[in-house]
């Protein structure tokens, strides 16, 4: 399961950000998408820029950290490609006056620079509301879960979709036909398939 949020704008400035648990791999993939056209009032995300990159058990909590006790943390991954620069802090009120982020805290922002050894350095940026910033506290919590019985049971730990139960009676015994068993009920796991695709012009979000 991912959690998804669209973030368009009609200044064709927008992002959008895709977070998927991979217990294969013991992190968190985070894909950021720059926003390329603004259609009919909805943003156009199809063959924009991409920023991927993943974060460890750790790097999670603190973001955890962030939304639970409003706390600003970064990151820094280094590699022979390059460095890649992650942010996540307090987001405040943009003054459109003013042309400055004021004093009202309005929820928390994610910000992710790729600096490339060659080629141009690239950032991305998108800011989540309170309800949305609940919504990722919540799923960063639940996958933090499934890494963990991935490590202390060393097994996959998979979704499984969810199947009808059945109720299977077991035949009478041959040394006592006149005893019934009770019934036994047959399920297996459950799925969660939760998406949130809002779409914000908020410009409580100026994040150019």
């Amino acid at each position: 399961m991912s959690l998804q949020y669209f973030k368009p704008n009609a200044k064709n400035s927008g992002s959008a950000c895709n977070f998927a648990f991979n217990v294969s791999d013991d992190c968190i993939y985070v894909n950021l998408i720059k926003q390329v056209a603004w259609n009919n009032n909805k943003g156009v995300f199809k063959g924009g820029k991409r920023l991927v990159t993943k974060l460890n058990s750790n790097e999670v909590g603190g973001l955890l950290c962030c939304l639970e006790k409003n706390q600003d943390q970064s990151f820094i991954h280094k590699t022979e490609n390059g460095m890649t620069s992650i942010f996540f802090q307090k987001l405040f009120k943009w003054d459109a006056e003013k042309k400055e982020y004021g004093k009202d805290q309005v929820g928390y922002y994610l910000s992710v620079t790729r600096n490339p050894k060659e080629g141009e350095k690239e950032t991305l940026r998108i800011g989540f509301n309170y309800g949305e910033s609940t919504t990722l506290r919540e799923y960063l919590k639940w996958g933090l879960g499934l890494l963990f019985a991935e490590r202390t049971f060393n097994r996959p730990v998979k979704e499984s979709k969810i199947k009808e139960a059945k109720v299977v009676e077991k035949p009478e015994p041959k040394q006592t036909p006149k005893q019934q068993l009770e019934p036994e009920l047959v399920g297996t796991g459950i799925e969660s398939n939760v998406e949130s695709n809002t779409e914000s012009n908020s410009d409580d979000f100026n994040l150019e």
